[in-house]
């Protein structure tokens, strides 16, 4: 099975800013084939509460595109699992792309 990874920095988040100081980061692995959601790896002082984000995801076999349609309020730490699942797709708004 084939998969691209997705990783966002909590420092980048301004929210993880203001409440720990943006430690942490968040990793998604995706699917090739059907863009599922194969695992989230979540870590800092916000990862028990998102958490849920990323059960939920994966016990529905849901993909990075229905995430992306799902709203992300602003200012939230849940904003960075937004940007984790962009940034698989070489889409991140608040950190540079890699080139694939």
């Amino acid at each position: 099975m084939t998969y691209h990874v997705g990783r966002f920095p909590l420092s980048a988040n301004g929210r993880s800013l203001i409440l720990n100081g943006g430690n942490g980061m968040i990793k998604v692995i995706v699917g090739d084939e059907l863009n599922e959601v194969l695992g989230v790896h979540i870590i800092g002082p916000s990862a028990s509460e998102l958490v849920n984000e990323a059960n939920l995801l994966i016990t529905m076999e849901g993909t990075a595109a229905e995430d992306l349609l799902s709203i992300h309020a602003h200012p939230s730490v849940s904003e960075a699992i937004r940007e984790a699942f962009l940034a698989s797709e070489g889409r991140a708004i608040h950190i540079p792309n890699k080139k694939k």
